[in-house]
C-alpha cells in the first residue's frame, strides 16, 4: 500500500515531501508580493516629488512646462568668417485691398502703326517680331511706280532748272549787246559836243541857240542809253530770273514730295543719277520693339496697309478683369501694385487710368486699365500678374525684415535673434506675409525695435540642423 502509516509520525509516509513544496511555493509568492510593494512605493515617492519642483506651487492644477528655446552658440572667428549681421526690425506701409488676376498689353498710346503712303511691291523685309529698332531704321523696301514717276518729274524740273540758270546767266552780262553798245556812244558823243559848244560859247565863237541845240541832244542820248539798259536789258533779266526761280520752286516742291513718301533725295545734282528711281525704303518712326508684322516679301502693298506695329517698352498697360462685387472703391487714380512671377520680389506701382463703362454680360467683370513702368523690360505683352487695388482704408504699417533673413524649415519659418548669451543665436518662430521689394511683412513673432540676423542666417540654420542630427 501507498500510503502507509509511519511509525515515528503517525502520518503517511510521503507527507514530509509534499510539504517542502507546498512552503516553497508559499515563499515565492511572498516575495512576488514585496516586490510588487517596494515598485508601489517608489511610484508614489516620484510623483511626490513633481509639485515641489514646479515654479508655481500656488497653482491649483498641475501646468506643462515651457517648451525648451533652441539655440545655436558660436566662437566668435566663427561668427566673423560667417558675415553674420544683426539689424533693427523696421516698419513699412503695406496697402491692403482687392487682388485680381490681370494680363499684360502694350501701352497703345505709344503704339505706333507703319503703313505706306504710296502703293508697291514688298521687296526685302528686314525686322522680325521682337526685333529692337531704332528711330529710322530701314523695316523693309518697296518698288513703287508712283516714286518712279515723281523722281521722272523731278529730272524734267531739274534740267528745266538748269537752262534757266544758264539763260539768266547770259542775260547778266548785257553790255555787250549791241544796241546798247550804240547807245554808250550815242551818249559820249553827245557829252563831248555839249563840252565843246560851253568852251566855244564862253569865247563868244557860238551862239546861245547853239549851246541849247548841244544840250538837247545829250539829253536825248541820255535817254536812249537808259532805256536800253533800264527798260529791253532790265525785262529780259527779270524774265530770266523768274525763270530761273519757278524752275528751283518746282524742284523743291518734287523733292519735298518724295521726302513726304520717305524716299531719299540728293541735294545736289540730280536725284536719278547712279540709282534705281522706284524704291522706296520704310523706315521705322521711333525706337521700340517690333510687336506686329504683316508684310511678306512679294506681296502688294497699298496705300495705308498695316505693315508693322512698333511699342516702346519702357511702360506697359496692366488690364485687370475686376468682379463686379470688388468694383466698389476703385476709381481712376486708385494706387495699384503689381506683382508678377516675372518680377520676383519687385513690385510695381502705378495707378488706375482707365475703368471701362460697361461690364462683360458673361463674366460679370470690368476692364480696369492700369499704367506702369516696365524697368529691365521684364513685363511682356500676354503675361499674366496680379494687380493688388488699394482701398479706401489705406495702408497697414507692419514690421519688415529682408527676404533672406527669413529661414525654413518645413512647414516652418523663423528668425535668428540674439541670445541672452554671449554669442548665441535663439530661434523665433514667426508668422509672415508676401514678400514685396525683396522685404517680408511679419505678422507675428517679432516687432518693429527688436534685434534680428540680418545677414548669415543660413550659416545658422545649418549648424541648427547639424546639431539635431548629432542629438538624434
Amino acid at each position: 500500500m501507498e500510503n502507509q502509516v509511519s511509525p515515528e509520525t503517525g502520518t503517511p509516509g510521503r507527507t514530509p515531501l509534499a510539504s517542502v513544496r507546498a512552503w516553497g511555493i508559499v515563499v515565492a509568492i511572498l516575495f512576488a508580493a514585496a516586490a510588487l510593494s517596494l515598485a508601489a512605493v517608489s511610484r508614489k515617492a516620484a510623483g511626490s516629488a513633481i509639485p515641489a519642483k514646479s515654479p508655481d506651487p500656488s497653482a491649483g492644477a498641475e501646468k506643462p512646462s515651457a517648451p525648451k528655446t533652441e539655440a545655436v552658440t558660436l566662437e566668435p572667428e566663427v561668427i566673423a568668417s560667417a558675415g553674420i549681421v544683426t539689424e533693427t526690425v523696421s516698419q513699412q506701409s503695406f496697402a491692403d485691398g482687392s487682388r485680381v488676376s490681370a494680363t499684360v498689353e502694350p501701352n497703345r498710346q505709344t503704339l505706333q502703326l507703319v503703313t505706306p503712303l504710296v502703293s508697291g511691291r514688298v521687296e526685302k523685309v528686314f525686322v522680325a517680331p521682337g526685333d529692337r529698332v531704332r528711330a529710322g531704321q530701314p523695316l523693309a523696301l518697296l518698288s513703287s511706280p508712283d516714286i518712279a514717276e515723281l523722281h521722272a518729274r523731278l529730272h524734267d524740273a531739274e534740267t528745266r532748272r538748269d537752262i534757266a540758270e544758264r539763260n539768266l546767266r547770259r542775260v547778266e552780262q548785257t553790255e555787250s549787246r549791241v544796241a546798247l553798245t550804240q547807245a554808250r556812244a550815242k551818249l559820249d558823243q553827245a557829252d563831248a559836243v555839249l563840252k565843246r559848244m560851253t568852251r566855244l560859247h564862253g569865247e563868244g565863237i557860238v551862239s546861245k541857240q547853239e549851246l541849247q541845240d548841244a544840250e538837247t541832244s545829250r539829253a536825248t542820248a541820255r535817254a536812249e542809253f537808259d532805256y536800253q539798259s533800264a527798260v529791253v536789258v532790265g525785262r529780259e533779266l527779270q524774265e530770266a530770273r523768274a525763270a530761273f526761280e519757278t524752275a528751283g520752286v518746282e524742284v523743291r516742291h518734287i523733292r519735298d514730295k518724295l521726302r513726304s513718301y520717305g524716299a531719299d533725295t540728293p541735294t545736289q545734282g540730280h536725284s536719278d543719277a547712279g540709282r534705281s528711281t522706284s524704291f522706296l525704303t520704310v523706315t521705322a518712326p521711333m525706337a521700340g520693339v517690333i510687336i506686329e508684322r504683316e508684310v511678306n516679301i512679294g506681296a502688294v502693298a497699298q496705300v495705308g496697309d498695316h505693315l508693322f506695329s512698333i511699342a516702346n517698352p519702357a511702360t506697359v498697360w496692366v488690364i485687370a478683369a475686376v468682379p463686379e462685387s470688388r468694383m466698389n472703391g476703385i476709381r481712376v487714380g486708385t494706387p495699384v501694385e503689381v506683382r508678377g512671377a516675372a518680377l520676383g520680389d519687385t513690385v510695381l506701382k502705378g495707378r488706375v487710368g482707365f475703368i471701362e463703362n460697361r461690364l462683360n454680360t458673361d463674366t460679370r467683370t470690368a476692364r480696369v486699365r492700369v499704367e506702369v513702368g516696365n524697368p529691365g523690360e521684364r513685363l511682356k505683352e500676354g503675361m499674366f500678374v496680379e494687380a493688388a487695388f488699394a482701398d479706401g482704408a489705406g495702408a497697414a504699417v507692419l514690421p519688415v525684415v529682408p527676404n533672406e533673413a527669413v529661414q525654413r524649415v518645413g512647414d516652418r519659418t523663423f528668425l535668428f535673434v540674439p541670445g541672452a548669451e554671449p554669442n548665441s543665436f535663439e530661434v523665433r518662430d514667426i508668422r509672415v506675409g508676401d514678400a514685396r521689394q525683396g522685404m517680408v511683412p511679419v505678422l507675428e513673432g517679432v516687432k518693429a525695435g527688436e534685434r534680428f540676423v540680418a545677414k548669415g542666417g543660413f550659416a545658422l540654420k545649418t549648424q541648427l540642423l547639424k546639431s539635431r542630427l548629432e542629438e538624434d
